[in-house]
């Protein structure tokens, strides 16, 4: 896969030189489990041990995750692959639509941030909405009201980042930030990736954990590494460095998202979230926010509960693009335990590679549990494996190791 996705999603396995996640670093301006109890099933003592609890369903699991969260119809929070957050509102009715922008670090034109256009929508034979001026299209999935898409522009104006047009990958939902955030307390795998916001100089990429506070009031990152069994950041391997970086959540009723704060009350960023549909909630930080020498940074951080996929959980096609690349996309199709991959541009690489549900391989080729992520290797090289994150049933982030950014997957149409 080393063409077409990733040699490796390498952040885990090889020392990154900058060890400070709001540092700058490489000539300035760079960005920066859970225990579970159980019964043994034997005698203690002469008491017998309870039954187990009967095994969820899929949709049980979904509605309890739904249990008090508010879902406004034909509204929805878009959280963009370049770290924006966009506000949609349609009126299915008149198919008009609403666009607002509620952070943005590519002002240019008419985006701005507060800046509201409105227009025409149609809806697609498979059910997708495309706007009338090609501004985006996005799916939305009832089961767990999240969406999908891309966005390619704003009021008719192309979205340009260092003098190139980029197409945004979007995820986003219906679903209110709730007032009480300690439902998304616990560990999540996480993969980011940041640049400097003024030029898209100096990117960054990675991948480790995030772990939320049981008050939901904060998050601990632990990047290019994993949380040990005491709860502290470490390396995969031995004389690798991590890094490490915390910021405070709030909720804000007002706009339905969740503010991100650094430990000095700087903004960097809010945070949306979704429903996953594999048994856990995704949360996705768009981060505009300046490091500590005062640059402004800009990315996207895609966090989603450690729970063990099954072999069919993601069977399908997807379409993988990259925003920063917009010449660059693939197609991947899933099918148990293999993936198909055909790089469509630009250089056409093809093959199947070999899927392992809920492991990866270190640069050392020691094999790492790690529920919620998928490795795909060439029949052969196990060691040339690629980590595909799957952050929902429809959305995978695949790092690109050659830019130092993220693809983004989305199931096809």
């Amino acid at each position: 896969m080393q063409t077409s996705l990733s040699s490796r999603f390498s952040k885990l396995a090889i020392a990154m030189a900058c060890t400070t996640l709001l540092a700058a670093c490489g000539g300035g301006g760079n960005g920066d489990s859970n225990d579970t109890g159980s019964n043994t099933g034997g005698n203690n003592g002469g008491a017998v041990s309870p039954a187990p609890a009967p095994e969820l369903s899929a949709g049980q699991i979904l509605e309890q995750q739904k249990a008090g969260l508010t879902s406004t119809a034909n509204a929805y929070n878009l959280a963009l692959s370049i770290g924006d957050t966009w506000r949609l509102v349609l009126d299915p009715a008149a198919k008009t639509y609403t666009l607002t922008v509620v952070q943005t670090a590519f002002a240019a034109g008419q985006l701005s941030n507060g800046a509201v256009h409105t227009g025409f929508y149609a809806v697609g034979a498979d059910g997708e909405l495309g706007a009338a001026n090609g501004d985006w299209e996005l799916l939305v999935d009832a089961n767990t009201q999240s969406v999908t898409g891309g966005v390619r522009g704003f009021a008719g104006q192309p979205i340009v980042i260092g003098g190139k047009p980029v197409i945004a990958q979007v995820n986003g939902t219906s679903y209110a930030a709730p007032a009480d955030l300690s439902r998304f307390k616990g560990t999540y795998f996480v993969s980011g990736a940041m640049r400097n916001a003024g030029n898209g100089a100096f990117p960054w990429s990675y991948a480790g954990q995030l772990r939320v506070a049981d008050d939901g009031k904060s998050y601990q990152l632990c990047a290019n590494g994993l949380f040990n069994a005491q709860g502290k950041c470490s390396a995969v391997e031995p004389n690798q460095e991590v890094s490490e970086g915390s910021f405070n959540l709030v909720s804000d009723p007002a706009t339905g998202l969740i503010r991100v704060k650094d430990s000095t009350g700087g903004d960097q960023g809010v945070m949306t979230f979704q429903l996953n549909g594999l048994g856990g909630y995704t949360l996705i930080h768009d981060r505009i926010g300046r490091n500590e020498e005062g640059v402004l940074r800009t990315g996207v951080a895609y966090a989603s509960s450690a729970v063990a996929l099954k072999s069919g959980d993601l069977d399908g096609s997807f379409k993988c693009k990259n925003a920063f690349q917009s010449s660059w996309s693939s197609s991947i199709t899933i099918a148990g335990g293999t993936v198909r991959i055909a790089e469509e541009s630009p250089n056409g690489y093809q093959a199947t590679e070999n899927l392992t549900y809920n492991q990866f391989r270190s640069a050392a080729g020691t094999l790492v549990d790690l529920p919620g992520i998928v490795e795909a290797s060439p029949a052969g090289r196990p060691n040339d494996g690629a980590i595909l994150h799957p952050i929902s049933r429809n959305t995978l982030v695949v790092e690109r190791d050659d830019e130092d950014a993220q693809a983004l997957c989305s199931r096809a149409i």
